[in-house]
Order: C-alpha cells, then structure tokens, then sequence
C-alpha cells in the first residue's frame, strides 16, 4: 500500500509536543512542523502496520485515508497527508485541542437548550454530508466526535465508513 498526497512529510518533519489519545490499533500525537515558525499543532494519528495486517485491517486504515483526503467539510477532521516510517503508518490531521465530545459533556457541559440545539445541528449537517457523498459512518458516537478551537463539532475515525451500495 502506497500512500499518494500532495505533501511529502515524514517523521523528521515533526517535532512531538505530547501525546494526545490512543485507539485500539494506535496513538495520535500532537506535533509541528519543525520549519513552521508559527508552530501550528497537527494531530498525527500513528498506527502499528504489524498489527493492523495481524488483524486483517490494514487496507481498511488505507481505505480511511483515502477517504479523508478526498471529504471537504467543515464537520470533518481536515486530513493533511500520510507516509510510513518504523512500521508505522502515520495520517497527519488537524489538532483538535479540546478533546471529544463525550469528555466535553461530562468535563465543561452546560445543558442550556441553545447548545444542544446547534451540536444537534452541526451533526445533522455532517449526516446529510455523508449521504450526499453516498457514505456511511458506522461508528458515530461521542468519543469520535472532536471539539476545534471555536467549539465546533468534527468527526473523526472513518475506519468503519462504507459506501452505500458496497459491502
């Protein structure tokens, strides 16, 4: 499997400021870009090649890359590019600092009817997105649900997604 985008990063490319989460098949660290003098964080979602192949899901991690790189929406993680280096396959994405959805509840949540109004909307308009583009994302819950800067919802973990039709 061969990781085609237009930018060519990899792992000297970064600089890791901290560890920001881990999945079932990897880890997500937050990093810059050593030549960036603004220093804007990246989320780099880094998984183990061994273990994915070991379980019979390593085109399915590729799969998710491709379809990251080709969405366009505010509703969804921004997806910068992709390489491989130490048997890992590292996607390089948004950072999104303040965590998901379901910390966000438990953490700073306050239950006023305007709020649960506007993320019901933003994940409304995420769904419509995805049946527009004739895709399903089948493991939608809190913890894949990210929270940017501006309190705005973004989807993550587009390892389940499957086009309608195809199986």
């Amino acid at each position: 499997i061969k990781f085609e985008t237009q930018n060519k990063y990899n792992l000297e490319d970064f600089e890791v400021v901290g560890y920001s989460g881990k999945g079932a098949y990897g880890t997500v660290l937050q990093v810059y870009l050593k030549d960036d003098p603004e220093k804007k964080n990246y989320a780099v979602k880094k998984l183990d090649i061994y273990s994915l192949y070991s379980v019979n899901r390593l085109y399915q991690a590729y799969l998710e890359y491709q379809i990251l790189k080709e969405l366009d929406s505010p509703y969804i993680v921004k997806t910068y590019g992709a390489f491989e280096a130490d048997g890992k396959m590292h996607i390089v994405m948004d950072f999104l600092p303040k965590g998901d959805l379901s910390y966000f509840i438990k953490t700073n949540f306050r239950p006023s009817m305007e709020i649960i109004k506007f993320y019901s909307a933003e994940i409304v308009k995420f769904l419509e997105y995805m049946q527009q583009k004739k895709l399903i994302h089948r493991d939608l819950k809190p913890q894949n649900i990210m929270i940017d800067d501006n309190y705005h919802l973004k989807v993550i973990d587009f390892g389940t997604v499957r086009k309608i039709g195809y199986y």
